[in-house]
Order: C-alpha cells, then sequence, then structure tokens
C-alpha cells in the first residue's frame, strides 16, 4: 500500500488549480494524465512544495511511477 501525506496531497491540488488554465485541454477529462502533469517536471518544487516534490520522489524510488501515479489519482479528483 502505497501512503501519501495529506501535505502533499494538497500540494498537488493547488499547483494543479495553478496550472489547469493551461493544461486542462491536453488531459483529455483524464484525471490520471491532470496528476501526472503536476507531479512531473518539478511543478510542485516549482510551486514552493519542495518536500511535496521529494515526497513524490521517494514514493517512485520505493514503488515505482504507474503505481504511485495511480495511487495519487484514486485519492485526489483533480477533473
Amino acid at each position: 500500500m502505497i501512503t501519501i501525506s495529506k501535505e502533499t496531497l494538497n500540494a498537488i491540488a493547488i499547483t494543479w488549480d495553478y496550472i489547469a488554465a493551461d493544461a486542462y485541454e491536453m488531459c483529455e477529462d483524464d484525471n490520471e494524465i491532470a496528476v501526472e502533469m503536476t507531479i512531473d517536471a518539478g511543478r510542485l518544487k516549482m510551486n514552493n512544495y519542495a518536500d511535496a516534490q521529494n515526497e513524490v520522489r521517494s514514493l517512485i524510488n520505493a514503488h515505482g511511477y504507474a503505481p504511485v501515479l495511480a495511487a495519487i489519482s484514486k485519492k485526489l479528483q483533480l477533473l
């Protein structure tokens, strides 16, 4: 089981709100794509959520990218 802190989930949601205007159409109504766009490319860190970026990176190193992406997508509905 992959455990993600509330702080990191909040950071992802806030970062999505920041990029949504530009990224929404590319997501094709797929929440997993929205999460991917939010956690990739250091966007969390760029939005002053370095701890969240580090947590996501640590989870990916421990569990792999696809399982972490799926876990976040199940816990956090961005679209």
